[in-house]
């Protein structure tokens, strides 16, 4: 049986914590640091936790739905179908009148969710969209064209966030990624408060030098957003161009040129992952540079009729 659960109940889930951090193989995650960033963002009202149990009480599932972004970014029952159904009917039944939409990630980066939960939410009216978990070995020599003339790179600069933002929400306006993610794509707003959370940190390590703009004069074409995590790892948030200005080799040099600069400045990185969607042509652009994937997965959007 599945029950909203408080900050205290936590302690009862120790054990499917530590099978959930085993399944992601995450060696920087400890089921104490996990519970008490839960903790805190149950205190804050800013997760709605459900737990599942059996008739001995003991733990065997948990839901982790983030009613601000319409987001449930966990639901973990060691692929057990019956009780992955009773934490999502019971989300969903509490949700679904109230949001005007409702995403679910199957898992990042190794799926955890069963196949049988995946068809019951297509059930339900929940669109699936495949992704790919990709990573790029550090490189230590990157060949790229020299860009057209008028064209030139120019580091990011907090003073002109609001033109960078302008310039990447019109290049998603209308995308799969507008979809999958509403709260960084879903206006000029909410694209506006990514980047900055993105400068402050809270997506990781950022400095000037991890993210780079591509612009034709004044004008910005593109941008590449990078941040770090711990000493060896970096993470691609996104890599923007203008509609007018793709096939034409520009994503690449930009992102080349990007990689180029954080391997310089971070020379213990030894490497860069990212998620991008199918449908999305950047994954041919990502594997010709040398990304390799790593996993796929899914996010499954449901709209409420007449959204």
């Amino acid at each position: 049986m599945a029950r909203v659960l408080i900050a205290e109940d936590l302690d009862e889930f120790d054990l499917l914590i530590q099978q959930y951090i085993n399944h992601i193989a995450d060696p920087q995650l400890t089921v104490e640091k996990l519970k008490q960033q839960l903790k805190q963002s149950m205190e804050k009202d800013s997760r709605y936790v459900l737990g599942a149990y059996d008739q001995d009480n003991k733990a065997l599932g948990l839901l982790i739905h983030n009613p601000n972004f319409n987001r449930s970014s966990l639901i973990f029952a060691n692929s057990d179908f019956l009780v992955e159904k009773d934490l999502f009917d019971k989300m969903f039944g509490e949700f679904s009148g109230i949001s005007p939409t409702i995403i679910l990630d199957s898992g990042y980066p190794k799926p955890w969710i069963s196949s049988e939960f995946s068809e019951y939410a297509i059930s339900l009216g929940f669109k699936k969209h495949d992704r790919r978990f990709m990573i790029l070995e550090r490189l230590e020599s990157m060949v790229y064209h020299d860009l057209p003339e008028g064209f030139h790179f120019t580091p990011f600069s907090e003073l002109e966030i609001e033109d960078v933002t302008k310039m990447v929400f019109q290049s998603v306006d209308g995308s799969t990624d507008q979809d999958l993610f509403p709260y960084v794509y879903g206006s000029f707003d909410t694209t506006l408060r990514f980047h900055k959370r993105v400068i402050a940190g809270d997506f990781g390590i950022h400095k000037p030098s991890f993210s780079w703009i591509l612009k034709r004069g004044d004008d910005c074409i593109g941008a590449c957003f990078i941040t770090t995590s711990g000493e060896y790892t970096g993470h691609l948030m996104h890599l923007a161009i203008l509609p007018d200005f793709r096939q034409r080799g520009l994503g690449k040099n930009l992102l080349l040129h990007s990689l180029h600069n954080l391997f310089v400045v971070e020379p213990n990185l030894k490497k860069v992952d990212l998620a991008v969607t199918l449908d999305n042509p950047a994954r041919h652009l990502y594997k010709s540079i040398g990304f390799k994937r790593v996993n796929d997965m899914s996010t499954f959007v449901w709209k409420k009729q007449n959204q």
